[in-house]
């Protein structure tokens, strides 16, 4: 398994029908709009459920420089992460969107769409995971903090990358970053 991981998290939207899944010692099952993430790196089972017919709508997402750390991941494996309302709504919007209007987009829209999706994901995971987690303000802080390495790997062949737009492109102030 090893060699042929992906490293990926994947999510999965079911549109229609549902899904039953089981890995790292959880079994769960998904209706319509409930998703959840699996680990590539983990055996897992999935079951289709619905008839006549399932639609699944998939996202992958590389592991290496995800914002949010494994363990934090590993506590949101197969969990329901209702796509009908809130941070859940937005990324199933996109999602479907993104899907259903692919002549839409130009090979250039790619990375943006990418940053995109990976900000919504982010969002959603700590969403979640802050309603778990007592300190929700350091997990958030944290989750921040992450999120601005990532973009800094990303963009360190950038001439143009400098603290005021770091701070800009997060949406705080330079001596907040800096505080951070």
């Amino acid at each position: 398994m090893r060699r042929s991981d992906p490293g990926v998290y994947t999510l999965i939207l079911p549109v229609s029908g549902g899904n039953e899944v089981a890995q790292a010692g959880r079994e769960a099952v998904h209706g319509p709009f409930d998703m959840h993430v699996l680990d590539s790196s983990r055996p897992f089972h999935l079951r289709l459920l619905g008839s006549p017919s399932v639609c699944l709508i998939g996202a992958d997402v590389p592991k290496a420089g995800f914002p949010l750390p494994a363990p934090w991941m590993d506590r949101i494996l197969t969990r329901r992460l209702p796509g009908r309302k809130g941070v859940g709504a937005l990324l199933s919007g996109f999602l479907l969107q993104l899907t259903h209007d692919t002549h839409s987009y130009r090979s250039s829209d790619g990375p943006r769409l990418e940053a995109a999706l990976l900000e919504l994901l982010t969002a959603l995971f700590a969403h979640h995971l802050d309603a778990d987690d007592s300190s929700a303000h350091d997990s958030a802080r944290r989750a921040l903090v992450l999120r601005i390495q990532a973009f800094i790997r990303r963009h360190l062949q950038d001439p143009q990358l400098t603290p005021p737009a770091i701070a800009a492109a997060h949406h705080i102030s330079v001596s907040y970053l800096h505080r951070l």
